[in-house]
């Protein structure tokens, strides 16, 4: 498509009057699956082989699905290991390689000078920083606005090919407040920044602006960036077939392992193990960018940037660019790795109850960005494509995450409860005899177990594996005890019921108050940076 400048900023804009109902939105659908789960509760009473019986198939299901991953997941940590030593700025056309420029947008509202320094020196460190458009979205009621501008250009002002402010505007219609609007704003200042200032150019004839050799890349205020993270994107947008070079993302795999080893163990363990559902369900399963990721520049402007109006604008992109596709946006993995800041505070209550307000806002997010999603798909916007996305993000976030947990949990309340009552107990119904022609004597209170037992070697051992693998490859300075690592990884599954709760509890909240819950809460940044505190 011919992108032109339409006369009243840069680009097209999104329509902030539309009508919407803030109560009856498709993410109600959720519920069904919420009002399933608990079914061993009930159902075992009625009939418990067929209920075991059902119960087993969920959790093979899960075991299949985990063997998949868990092979993406080592895949990708040989990938990890070769990619330090690969020459990927050696191995470009030294033409093509000078023509592509980058776009970096950080947006920011309450994080400390220091950590905005650090984010922002990952990117100066670069060995293509002279190629990087730097770009620090502010909000209006940023405080010590000025003096982080001022510091952020007397260190950084001659590091980039350019260093560009962006101020959003508060109270705009038909935007929230929060990193989705402040970085919809900062990335279409950095554009008409770069048009204005002829980085970009513009046909005299045509209108037409010259954007098939810029990527954008989105950040948060806590990333650290390795040194030849943009090499290494650089290398892989110019290796992307040209027929699909502006139709796909690249996701470099996070790994929250800044300060997290001074994290508690929950913040700890659910960081690991979003690094191992990243790369093998996000970016394996082509489901959506998340936080940090990259883009051509002509298809960011198709998609019309970002959507202000939803707090997971990282997830709302992904749907963004297939309806400016018409087709499912593959997501691409950089072999190079990304540091990004976990959930944070001070004492350990308060630690938790920002590990329980991001959990129900991703949640909340996810429920939003559903209802988004079926309304384009209703449209026709995606239809097809859209019918295999549904699958993969319904599995993901409301299966996966959600109903599996709730399932398992609930299963375990009734064997606890099967101790006094042999009538439902797994050896009185023997799930399965008739199907394997099983013996009465068959160890039938070994399956589930066996099921933990299975998830704990499989998923959570790779989990911790490749987060030891990048805290040796990266040279971090961590300090886990074993003994101390060892108890978090036995806490995992405990941590991942806990977190299963909490999105219960999202969706229902959801469910019952409509759009009016979803506000961007920003994550509490202050303690990544300064002095450690006492964990777990």
């Amino acid at each position: 498509a011919n992108v032109t400048l339409d006369g009243k900023g840069v680009f097209k804009n999104y329509d902030h009057t539309k009508p919407a109902n803030t109560i009856l939105r498709w993410n109600l659908l959720w519920l069904i699956l919420c009002l399933i789960a608990p079914y061993p509760l009930w159902a075992t009473f009625i009939n418990c082989k067929l209920t075991y019986e059902f119960t087993i198939i969920v959790n093979v299901i899960m075991s299949l699905n985990f063997i998949y991953t868990t092979v993406l997941c080592w895949q990708y940590m040989w990938k990890m290991i070769r990619s330090f030593n690969t020459p990927y700025w050696q191995e470009l056309d030294p033409e093509l390689r000078e023509k592509v420029q980058h776009i970096v947008v950080m947006p920011t509202y309450k994080e400390p000078l220091e950590l905005l320094m650090e984010t922002i020196s990952s990117v100066a460190n670069q060995t293509v920083a002279h190629s990087i458009i730097m770009t620090v979205g502010m909000e209006e009621k940023t405080p010590l606005q000025e003096e982080k501008k001022k510091a952020i250009r007397e260190r950084f002002g001659k590091t980039f090919k350019a260093l560009v402010f962006a101020v959003h505007p508060s109270g705009t219609p038909g935007e929230i407040p929060g990193a989705c609007s402040n970085r919809n704003y900062a990335a279409r200042a950095a554009v008409k920044y770069m048009i204005m200032s002829g980085l970009l150019p513009i046909d005299p004839v045509t209108k037409e602006v010259e954007l098939d050799f810029t990527t954008c890349t989105v950040c948060d205020a806590d990333t650290t960036f390795y040194y030849r993270s943009f090499e290494n994107l650089t290398w892989c947008f110019l290796n992307e077939n040209p027929e699909s070079r502006y139709a796909v993302c690249w996701q470099s795999p996070l790994f929250y392992n800044i300060t997290l080893d001074e994290r508690w163990f929950f913040t700890r363990v659910m960081g690991i193990l979003r690094s191992y559902f990243m790369v093998g369900f996000l970016i394996g399963g082509d489901i959506n960018t998340m936080s940090i990721y990259s883009m051509s520049l002509r298809l960011l402007v198709e998609g019309q940037f970002f959507h202000p109006g939803y707090q997971m604008d990282d997830i709302i992109y992904t749907l963004s660019a297939m309806r400016a596709t018409g087709g499912r946006i593959r997501i691409r993995c950089l072999d190079i790795p990304t540091l990004s800041g976990p959930t944070s505070g001070v004492t350990m209550i308060e630690e938790l109850k920002e590990w329980c307000v991001q959990a129900e806002r991703w949640t909340i997010g996810a429920a939003e960005v559903f209802h988004y999603f079926f309304v384009k798909l209703i449209k026709c916007n995606y239809f097809l494509p859209g019918l295999a996305y549904f699958w993969w993000f319904v599995y993901y976030y409301g299966f996966v995450l959600c109903v599996a947990g709730l399932i398992n949990m609930c299963n375990l309340v009734i064997q606890l409860i099967s101790i006094g009552h042999e009538d439902i107990s797994i050896e009185e119904c023997k799930p399965m005899q008739d199907w394997f022609n099983l013996s009465d004597d068959f160890a039938y209170g070994w399956i589930f177990p066996f099921f933990l037992i299975f998830t704990y070697v499989l998923v959570f051992g790779t989990a911790f594996i490749m987060d030891a693998l990048l805290s040796q490859i990266l040279a971090l300075d961590e300090h886990v005890n074993p003994i101390r690592n060892f108890i978090h990884f036995l806490s995992t599954q405990l941590v991942l019921w806990l977190y299963c709760l909490v999105e219960y509890k999202a969706i229902f909240k959801i469910a019952i108050y409509g759009k009016k819950v979803c506000g961007h809460k920003a994550s509490e940044k202050g303690n990544l940076v300064g002095n450690k505190v006492g964990p777990s």
